[in-house]
This record gives structure tokens, sequence and C-alpha cells, in this order.
């Protein structure tokens, strides 16, 4: 990937990150850094797909990014969590294959209709696993008793 496409990759996050808090109303507090954050889990995903990595690999590390760096900001600002995760996961949302698998099947073309929704399938729980991942890494309330006992 050319620097001006990663330029452009963050660019797009960040404007697609920012409609979404907006259309949510997210504190105007955290409206940059959402939109920071949104950005830079699609610009991971995107460079790591120009890579060559599979994009359901790309996508469970562009939101394992965002769920982690969405809790230390939720953290820092002192808001909640699901303001940064939820948002910025927008733009990795699977629309196209979704879209195509819609048309493959209003075409009778069941085949390549399943394999769109199965790539769907995987992106979105991609999506649910990078973020899931995150919370199990960063979730306090989750740690073991003996853990607790320090506390």
């Amino acid at each position: 990937m050319q620097i001006t496409d990663a330029i452009i990759l963050w660019l797009v996050g960040f404007i697609v990150t920012l409609g979404f808090a907006v259309l949510f109303n997210v504190p105007k507090k955290a409206l940059m850094s959402v939109s920071v954050i949104g950005a830079f889990g699609l610009l991971l995903r995107g460079v790591m797909k120009a890579d060559g990595v599979i994009l359901e690999l790309a996508t469970l590390c562009g939101s394992l990014f965002i769920g982690l760096a969405g809790f230390w900001q939720a953290r820092r600002i002192n808001t909640p969590r699901l303001v940064f995760t939820i948002t910025g996961i927008i733009a990795m949302v699977p629309g196209v294959p979704a879209y195509e698998m819609l048309l493959y099947f209003r075409n009778y073309d069941v085949l390549q209709g399943m394999q769109s929704g199965f790539k769907v399938a995987l992106i979105t729980g991609a999506i649910a696993g990078g973020l899931s991942l995150a919370r199990a890494l960063t979730e306090l309330e989750w740690r073991t008793v003996e853990e607790h006992a320090d506390d």
C-alpha cells in the first residue's frame, strides 16, 4: 500500500467514524478521539489486507485495536467504552458482501449467495471477536479471585 492510499483510507475512516459519531450523539469532548481511533482501526485493517493478510484476520486485528484504544480513551476522559467501540467499527461492517449476497440470491445464484453470506458472517464474527478479546483483556472485574486478593 502506498502512502497516498494509506492517507486516503485514514481520511475515509475518520470521516465515516465522525459522521456516525455525530449521528449517535457522541459527546463533543470525545468526537475527535472517536474519529481518530476509528480511522486508525480501519487503516490497520487496510494495511494488513494490502500486505496479504486475509480480510477476516485483518478485521479481527483492526477491531481489537479499536477495542483496546477505546478502553484507554474511555478511561482517560471518563466516557463509556461503547462510545468509542461502536462508532469505531462502523466502517468495518461488511456492507458490500451483504449487498452482493442479496443480489446473488435475487438472481437465483444460491452458491455465490451462500459464499457471500459466509464471508459476511466471518467478517462480522471477526469484529465481534476483536471487541470481545479487547474487553476480556481490559475488564478489571473479570480477573481471577487470586488477583482480587491483592486489592
